[in-house]
Formats: C-alpha cells, sequence, structure tokens
C-alpha cells in the first residue's frame, strides 16, 4: 500500500522511486566516508525495553538498503516499541530515556547572524514563521525556502515553497530576499536540490541558519554537514510543533512515536546510502 502520510515509512519500490527523482550533487572532498548522525540514544531506548536494537548496530551499504529492506526492519523495531509505551505509565527511567531520545533529535543553537535562513518545507505554516521571525531580528538578509511535496503527495498542487514563500511575502518580507526552490522532495533533496540552486545563481555563503521542526532538526543538519565544506557555519533554530510532536507528548500517542523514532531510522538508511 502506497504511503499518504508523513508518519509513514516507504516500502522498497517507492525508496526507489525516490531516489530515482531526487538531485544529485557531489559530497565535498574528505567527506566521503564521514557520517553526521549517531544511533546511541535509540539503541539504549531498546535496550531498556527489552527490543533487539542489532540493525541500529550493524553497519550497511546502499546495496543493503534495499536487499534487505532496512525500512520494514525499522517499521517491525517501532512497532515493537509501541507495545511497550503505549497505554501504559512511563517510569522516571523510561521518561529519562525518551527525553534523551528527542533531545538528540531537537538539539539546536543560539541564532546569530548568518548568509542564509534556511527553511525545510512542511505542510505546517510553523517553520516558515519563526524563519520570519529570525528575518525581522535581523539575523539575515535571505530566505531560503525549500519543499515541494512529499512523493506521493499531488505534484500538481502548489508547493510548499510556494506556500512559504507567500506567507513570507505577506508578512512584510520583501520578494528579492526570498530564494524559491520548489522541485525537491525529501530532506536530503531539500539540501542538494538548494546548494545546487545556490551554486546556481552564485550565492556566496559562509553560515546558515537552518529551520526545522524539533524532531526532524538533527536530520536535516546531518545532510547539510555532508554536503558543505566544515568551513560553512551550521547554526540550528527549531521552530514550533505541533501538541503531539512535542517532547513531553510524542511518546504518549502511537502517531507521535511513529513521526519521531522514524526519524533514526530514515537517518540510518541515509547514512548507508552515504548521504548524512
Amino acid at each position: 500500500m502506497s504511503r499518504d502520510n508523513f508518519s509513514q515509512l516507504p516500502n522498497s519500490a517507492e525508496l526507489q522511486g525516490i531516489l530515482a527523482a531526487e538531485a544529485k550533487r557531489d559530497i565535498p572532498s574528505g567527506k566521503e566516508g564521514e557520517h553526521y548522525f549517531e544511533f546511541t540514544p535509540l539503541i539504549k531506548l531498546g535496550d531498556h525495553f527489552g527490543v533487539d536494537t542489532g540493525d541500529l548496530r550493524a553497519s550497511y551499504t546502499r546495496e543493503d538498503v534495499n536487499e534487505l529492506d532496512l525500512f520494514a526492519k525499522g517499521k517491525a523495531f517501532i512497532d515493537s516499541l509501541k507495545e511497550r509505551l503505549v497505554n501504559q505509565e512511563a517510569s522516571p527511567d523510561d521518561v529519562e530515556m525518551l527525553n534523551e531520545v528527542y533531545d538528540y533529535l531537537a538539539e539546536e543553537d543560539a541564532p546569530e547572524i548568518a548568509d542564509l535562513i534556511f527553511v525545510f518545507g512542511a505542510k505546517t505554516p510553523l517553520r516558515i514563521e519563526k524563519a520570519i521571525d529570525l528575518y525581522n531580528e535581523g539575523l539575515s538578509k535571505t530566505l531560503v525556502v525549500s519543499g515541494r511535496s512529499p512523493h506521493y503527495a499531488d505534484p500538481n498542487a502548489k508547493t510548499e515553497a510556494e506556500i512559504y514563500s507567500q506567507i513570507a511575502r505577506d508578512r512584510g518580507v520583501p520578494k528579492d530576499a526570498i530564494l524559491t526552490e520548489d522541485a525537491s522532495i525529501t530532506i536530503p533533496d531539500n539540501v542538494r536540490c538548494s546548494l545546487n540552486l545556490l551554486d546556481e545563481k552564485g550565492v556566496q555563503y559562509n553560515s546558515i541558519i537552518l529551520v526545522n521542526s524539533p524532531y526532524t532538526q538533527r536530520r536535516g543538519w546531518a545532510h547539510f554537514k555532508k554536503y558543505t565544506p566544515d568551513s560553512v557555519k551550521l547554526i540550528r533554530v527549531n521552530s514550533g510543533t505541533a501538541d503531539q510532536y512535542k517532547r513531553d507528548a510524542w511518546y504518549k500517542s502511537q502517531a507521535g512515536i511513529d513521526v519521531v523514532l522514524s526519524e533514526y531510522l530514515k537517518a540510518k538508511v541515509a547514512v548507508s546510502l552515504n548521504t548524512a
């Protein structure tokens, strides 16, 4: 069955379609073997609840991603954890580990002046609203809004980047201060498409503020780290998020568990593909 929302994971066939459709970009010299995501918080959580964490500990290659169907393995892992979390009271020890899982994803930096404010596209306006606030505080003169829509969505619908750009203009951001990338379909595609666009337009940058939801911040940052030189400073700033995906609530619903824990699984696949 095909996906119809972001809390679901793609099957092997959809993943192949996604990889074929995404933009390509060379990895900077010296970063070919570097990875920027750690799985220790989720491994600790799995061990704590007695769920097999072997797949999280193992190293995989691009070929393994499909041959072993890592997303199917990951879904089974999440489902096992859900059985232990949903409809039962979390102990203080449980909560401590659950918070570690979330805090690693949501780690952010103190906002500071940067060359660009980059906004990952989404259906919610919370990310662009945060970016506009940063722009109005004088932290950058340029907004980069990125995203068409997910791979499973209607390709003829108005793009997330177009919607974000319109919201920014309606809030007083000048049109010439907004750079719109409206072709990308995933977080790694946001990164590659946007960096390619900046190159095409000759935009120079030494620092970028990354505006993302708390639970997706780490993965977006990891892809940027992979595809930008270390000389580029990346400043993570979180937007707001829906109540069910907040730090103190995500593990109390099936949707929250699916969304937050799938970030680790998507990152595992990305590391195996050597894109994060």
